[in-house]
């Protein structure tokens, strides 16, 4: 818990283990109505724009002896859409000065990808176990090409600045971040894929057999990965954990100007609700991670709709329409509340097991509580690891100074969640 200082929502714990141990989180839901398609309110076109450069063709398989994503390959220079430079037009001579002809978007998507330029291009989207996935040189070449342009990291396999030991590094982080996972290994099923049916792809190019577990959800083009969409499939319903893309294939300037994240957001969305018909009515939910309404960046997830989210508190799911405001207008102290009195307001969100309101007023036990609460302090004289210690366990000094910041975080998200947490100082 870290003590807000603004609007943001302050609880943010592990996704997965929010729904297999009981702990709360702030996740931002899909609800399908009627399962109807759930879509984005912006970029509507973007599907379409999609099927205009790629015809798609699910009888072919990608290979996987593909050319790996190149990292850092920009010093071929790519034709403009719509002009054909001198060049590259095979009819000019010495001495005419050749006429401009139109460079087709599938010329020019096929010179980003270093494929063969062809009338239509093969688009398919394969689970594949992040235990496999990350075995597969190319995933993490895009990974690290993805991180470059536009987080600003560091990229490992940087030719003029790589080392073995940063391209390890980035491996170990890339395999904490998207490939461990609390959820069964598919892995197994995986293996025998080829007598179990659980990973065959239907006509329409979804695999919406796979089992529950961790997968990359690969996009490749003519073969060529493109995009990747890191998922968790659980019994009831899909959670989108992050997704990266070739960069190049979204610049508007050099690129196709394609919007990769919302594709895949879509399709995702468009594989749940086909997989709901195999896997039953509690097959529901796209869960889109954490949000922080003060972030840029993760305003995109409420274009989703309808959406919603879930109160700390109250564990009660709140459209998110209605804990908009509630947001904006609550102090920092009362972010983590955006649950409504009002019951019918929140009709449309999925309820939760609530806390008893009656067990969170009683003094006596918030006093216990905040008496028993864990925190860390620092380092111990004896060990490189920080120490634990209960409130009860400081003298009047420390309890002066610790008690309203831990009784702020009991009020805020009850005394259930508050047992199961250790406060760091």
């Amino acid at each position: 818990y870290n003590s807000p200082c603004n609007n943001d929502i302050p609880i943010r714990i592990n996704k997965v283990e929010a729904l297999t141990t009981g702990h709360v989180t702030v996740t931002l839901v899909v609800l399908p109505e009627d399962n109807a398609a759930a879509t984005a309110t912006t970029d509507l076109k973007l599907q379409d724009a999609i099927h205009n450069i790629t015809a798609i063709d699910n009888s072919k398989s990608p290979s996987t002896e593909d050319t790996l994503v190149g990292a850092n390959d920009t010093s071929k220079e790519l034709p403009v859409v719509g002009k054909r430079t001198a060049s590259s037009s095979p009819t000019s001579s010495v001495g005419v000065a050749p006429e401009e002809e139109e460079v087709s978007e599938e010329d020019h998507l096929a010179a980003i990808l270093g494929i063969p330029t062809r009338r239509s291009h093969s688009l398919t989207v394969t689970s594949v176990p992040s235990e496999v996935s990350m075995e597969q040189p190319e995933v993490h070449r895009l990974y690290a090409k993805y991180q470059h342009a536009i987080h600003g990291d560091e990229n490992p396999f940087d030719s003029t600045n790589s080392t073995n030991r940063k391209i390890e590094k980035a491996r170990k982080s890339f395999e904490r971040f998207l490939v461990d996972s609390p959820l069964p290994s598919a892995l197994d099923a995986y293996k025998t894929r080829s007598t179990n049916n659980l990973f065959c792809i239907d006509r329409d190019g979804y695999d919406i057999l796979i089992p529950c577990g961790s997968y990359h959800q690969q996009y490749r083009i003519d073969g060529k990965l493109i995009a990747v969409g890191v998922v968790d499939i659980l019994p009831i319903g899909l959670s989108s954990v992050y997704c990266f893309y070739d960069p190049t294939l979204s610049s508007s300037k050099d690129g196709v100007g394609l919007n990769l994240g919302k594709y895949t957001a879509l399709r995702e969305i468009q594989w749940m609700e086909r997989a709901a018909i195999h896997r039953g009515p509690d097959f529901k939910y796209y869960y889109l991670g954490f949000y922080i309404h003060s972030c840029q960046k993760m305003k995109y997830k409420a274009e989703y709709k309808p959406c919603a989210l879930l109160c700390p508190s109250k564990r009660v799911w709140v459209g998110f329409d209605i804990a908009k405001p509630l947001i904006e207008e609550s102090s920092p102290k009362d972010c983590c509340t955006i649950a409504v009195e009002d019951e019918k307001r929140s009709s449309d969100a999925a309820t939760l097991p609530k806390n008893n309101i009656e067990e969170e007023n009683n003094t006596a036990i918030l006093d216990q509580v905040i008496n028993d609460m864990l925190i860390e302090i620092g380092q111990n004289n004896n060990d490189t690891s920080p120490q634990q210690i209960s409130v009860a366990m400081l003298n009047s000094y420390g309890r002066k100074i610790v008690c309203p910041l831990i009784e702020d975080f009991v009020t805020a998200v009850g005394p259930t969640v508050s047992k199961r947490c250790i406060v760091r100082l």
